[in-house]
């Protein structure tokens, strides 16, 4: 065994004095020991080296200790905002505010707003924090009634938002389209859901629907194998929307590789990343303008802009044989402003902002479009597949839909028509119940355009303060929806509908950002 011994240096000596001794195992006596001699400059260099690595340490702990007091001052200097306004608050989380949960992936957003709205029972309105920024959660159906309907003018815009320069096609439809611009574009392109319009494409939804029905009888029932109905439903779905919307024969159920569906299912793939994009969107709009995410993902957004453009150019070569669809209505609304605005100039000049028209490009188009056909297939195939879950659970609700829609169809020879169904009230109070239970849009978001006094009150809701109504959370709620998780159509029976509240049942919104397609999503 080897150990040393300091034996010592003097003062201002040159060599440190190091004693030596080597121990020779049990069995074999002996021991040697020597003396060697340590240079006193070198050991003194280790011990600088010590102490300033030492001192690094120390400094690098101040400058974090100060960094991090900074940015928890920083990121908590909004944490007062609803109390000093007297408004009931839930207590933040330093640096991510009240999204601790979604953040750790625990809940989505519509989850979490759902659970916001849950934490604060007894109040008609709460305020939550998004990271720093103070936020405002509605739980009183009459301020429902208030920010949607009664008060619009303070709430016209969504607080969801996209940069026009980094992603057009996101900040160009009209889901996310602002102010007058958003007005001009709805109030031009809702003629194509009308009833009217829903009468001329039934015949291209029962074609589809009997394209479904032969799919499942072959890959399923005939060979006696299970069917993966959710992927089904929304190649079903997608076909409906080609077909009515762009007079495109669909073909998602039939092909694998179909580019629509191929393109449309990456835009709601889950990934860390499509979930760090979408959290942006909702809450954190204004990093879109660093470019940080865009509505559609880059692949289905060049695939988007290349079928439809050219769609377009297909539509003005053969303007003597105009379709019916939503395309050619988005090409004759985008000729027409553009002679409008080559000829009214001076008129336009005198226009009050929401009486004008506006230049529509291609872009505008697409946008439109592109929207239309993603929003489309995902909200009606999400809604049948709940749908149909429900019904498998409930095997009594699901026999009395079975024999309604059968009774119908014998009054209508076997047909399936726009009159048949509308005639299937047990079947709406179905889709109504699927939807309370899984709305689509679990939340509806707005902002505040400019300041606004909450009634009854002297509390001021300043410009630009995100609003958010939780729609799950309200549509789970036992005060107005009894036993909430139950499914129940019953609800929505003539003679139940009194009495729900007003302004809580809002699967498709209310006012005039109500849902353009509510009436199409039904049929």
């Amino acid at each position: 065994m080897l150990t040393t011994t300091l034996l010592g240096a003097g003062r201002g000596a040159d060599l440190v004095h190091v004693s030596v001794s080597l121990h020779y195992p049990s069995h074999e006596s002996g021991c040697v020991e020597a003396c060697m001699c340590v240079p006193f400059d070198e050991e003194r260099s280790r011990l600088d080296l010590v102490r300033l690595g030492e001192s690094w340490v120390w400094l690098a702990t101040l400058i974090g200790a100060v960094v991090f007091v900074i940015s928890f001052l920083f990121f908590t200097r909004h944490f007062n905002h609803w109390a000093k306004k007297g408004v009931p608050c839930l207590t933040p989380t330093p640096f991510v505010g009240n999204l601790l949960p979604m953040l750790r992936l625990q809940e989505c957003p519509g989850v979490l707003v759902a659970s916001l709205y849950v934490g604060a029972p007894k109040h008609p309105y709460v305020g939550f924090f998004v990271f720093d920024r103070p936020a405002l959660l509605i739980r009183d159906p009459e301020m429902v009634k208030n920010i949607l309907v009664k008060d619009f003018e303070y709430f016209s815009d969504r607080h969801t938002s996209a940069d026009e320069s980094a992603d057009p096609l996101g900040a160009k439809n009209i889901f996310l389209l602002k102010g007058p611009k958003w007005k001009y574009v709805r109030s031009n392109i809702s003629c194509i859901f009308s009833s009217g319009k829903m009468k001329k494409h039934f015949d291209l939804i029962s074609d589809c629907g009997r394209e479904l029905r032969d799919y499942i009888l072959k890959n399923g029932v005939i060979v006696n194998r299970p069917v993966e109905v959710r992927e089904v439903v929304v190649r079903s779905a997608t076909d409906v929307i080609t077909k009515c919307l762009f007079s495109i024969e669909g073909d998602s159920l039939k092909k694998e590789d179909d580019n629509f569906r191929k393109y449309g299912k990456k835009v709601f793939d889950f990934t860390l990343m499509r979930a760090l994009e979408l959290l942006t969107f909702v809450f954190v709009p204004s990093l879109n303008k660093l470019g940080f995410s865009i509505f559609f993902q880059k692949e289905t957004d060049a695939f988007i802009k290349t079928k439809f453009k050219e769609l377009i150019g297909e539509r003005r070569k053969n303007c003597l044989h105009p379709k019916n669809d939503l395309i050619n209505l988005l090409v004759k609304l985008k000729d027409s402003s553009s002679e409008r605005n080559e000829t009214g100039l001076q008129t336009r000049k005198i226009m009050k902002p929401h009486e004008r028209s506006f230049e529509l490009t291609d872009e505008d188009v697409v946008a439109q479009a592109a929207i239309f056909f993603t929003a489309g297939f995902e909200s009606t195939s999400i809604t049948t597949s709940f749908a149909l879950y429900e019904l498998a659970l409930f095997p009594s609700i699901q026999w009395r839909l079975r024999a309604e829609i059968g009774a119908v169809l014998a009054r209508h020879g076997g047909n399936i028509t726009y009159q048949s169904v509308n005639e299937m009230t047990y079947l709406n109070m179905v889709i109504k119940e699927t939807l309370r239970m899984y709305p689509t849009l679990p939340f509806l978001d707005r902002n505040c355009v400019r300041d606004y006094v909450l009634p009854g009150t002297d509390i001021v809701i300043e410009e630009n303060t995100p609003v958010f109504i939780p729609v799950l959370g309200i549509q789970r709620d036992p005060k107005y929806f009894p036993r909430p998780d139950h499914f129940d159509p019953e609800r929505f029976s003539e003679e139940n509908k009194k009495f729900l509240t007003p302004y809580t049942y809002l699967s498709f919104g209310e006012g005039p950002h109500m849902c353009i397609g509510r009436l199409r999503s039904i049929i």
